[in-house]
């Protein structure tokens, strides 16, 4: 059996090699950004608009 990691977005795997590279359990996560793409803010308001409006997040 395989021990699962303790690390949670909050607090990123020693391993991680940049800040938006992590682990969640078993899963790996890398978030990355364009530089010629919309402001972050306005990606997550759009996002829980339509969440909240429909249920449907894309």
């Amino acid at each position: 059996m395989t021990k699962r990691s303790e690390h949670t977005p909050d607090t990123p795997s020693p391993q991680a090699q940049a800040p938006f590279s992590f682990c969640i359990g078993d899963t790996s996560v890398r978030v990355s950004f364009r530089d010629d793409g919309r402001p972050l803010q306005d990606l997550l308001r759009s996002y829980f608009i339509r969440l909240k409006q429909d249920g449907t997040p894309l």
